[in-house]
């Protein structure tokens, strides 16, 4: 009853021609923006959330206030402020969902923070109604995972991701997620594996996405410094730059030159 009183006192004012405290400092706040007073901006909207957290013109102020914290004042962590209040406040699902999209894309791409962007993207993954989407906010929880160093919860994402009806993209970046994790566990046998599988599925993205140089380095980590050059040679021809491509494969000739016996190689 509160909240409709509120409502009904703001429309009531601005129908007779009067302008509410709330609606002064949000078209303030407005003006600031236009002017380039960003900061002075958000001040202004900060004062109409104080006042009511819950009207339509708090939730624009919430939108507008984010909307300048991550675009010209660059303060990310003021713009994850803005975004937990929509998703706590917003009556509209549409804006609870977009922000709660923006606030794990903060948490995760500016602030770094992948403890909370886990946290943030697993939510959306649970209120998901698509598959695919569901998928791909999993792909972002294992990516997260993965820079905590948290191996296990990545994996445990993954095979979930593998199980799921996603498009081809997720599919490629949770298959060569899982072979990076194997990198980073030094397990070089199963990452190859991985990655071979990658090139025979998605030989144009696997080209792309540089696959075929991870795929020789699991090779050669592994000992195999044949299969390691078989690899390079194999895209000679249509690798770029050619000029990496040559140090690297002199790289691995050096290494084998300098283990006498090792498997597979002989100059």
């Amino acid at each position: 009853m509160k909240k409709l009183t509120k409502r009904f006192v703001l429309l009531s004012l601005i129908l007779a021609g009067c302008s509410s405290p709330l609606e002064r400092d949000f078209q303030e706040g407005r003006k600031n923006v236009v002017s380039g007073n960003f900061r002075k901006a958000a001040q202004l909207f900060d004062q109409v959330i104080a006042r009511d957290t819950d009207s339509e013109i708090s939730i624009e102020a919430m939108k507008e206030g984010a909307r300048l914290s991550v675009l010209e004042i660059k303060d990310y962590k003021r713009a994850a402020s803005y975004y937990q209040k929509i998703i706590q406040h917003g009556s509209v699902e549409a804006d609870r969902q977009e922000a709660q999209k923006q606030l794990a894309s903060l948490y995760f791409e500016s602030l770094q923070d992948y403890d909370r962007s886990a946290v943030e993207y697993s939510k959306l993954a649970t209120g998901s109604k698509l598959e695919a989407d569901r998928a791909e906010y999993k792909l972002m929880t294992a990516r997260s995972y993965y820079y905590l160093g948290n191996y296990f919860q990545t994996l445990s994402e993954i095979n979930e991701i593998l199980k799921m009806k996603s498009n081809e993209e997720t599919q490629f970046q949770a298959m060569l997620l899982n072979g990076n994790v194997l990198i980073a566990q030094k397990n070089f046998q199963e990452a190859a594996k991985i990655f071979q599988s990658l090139i025979q599925k998605f030989p144009e993205k696997s080209l792309i996405e540089n696959v075929h140089l991870v795929l020789s380095l699991s090779y050669e980590e592994n000992g195999d410094f044949k299969k390691a050059l078989g690899v390079l040679e194999g895209i000679k021809t249509v690798y770029q730059p050619q000029d990496y491509l040559e140090l690297r494969i002199k790289r691995i000739q050096e290494r084998a030159k300098n283990q006498p016996g090792v498997k597979g190689y002989r100059k």
